[in-house]
């Protein structure tokens, strides 16, 4: 398998709209609390994406009053119980 070839179909999905194509470093620890900015950029979606996610079913990690806080481990395994769902064909939560 060619690595470059790998990394130029990668590129072409993200750009079309393929969310998490490559795993990344991660710039923060998975308890770091993130805004909903940082959140929507380390998933490459909307913040309002992030909003929705949270109306079905995303924690967020700050009380009340608060700003709004999303735990990076939350978000990981949001997405990672959405992705398995879809493979399943389940609805998407």
């Amino acid at each position: 398998m060619d690595p470059a070839a790998c990394t130029r179909i990668d590129l072409w999905a993200r750009q079309n709209g393929q969310g998490w194509v490559l795993p990344e470093d991660l710039e923060y620890g998975l308890d770091e609390l993130l805004t909903v900015k940082e959140a929507a950029l380390y998933a490459n979606v909307q913040e309002r994406t992030i909003h929705t996610w949270h109306q079905r079913g995303l924690p967020w990690a700050s009380e009340r009053g608060e700003p709004v806080r999303v735990r990076l481990l939350d978000l990981v395994s949001y997405e990672a119980d959405r992705r398995r769902a879809r493979a399943k064909g389940k609805r998407t939560f």
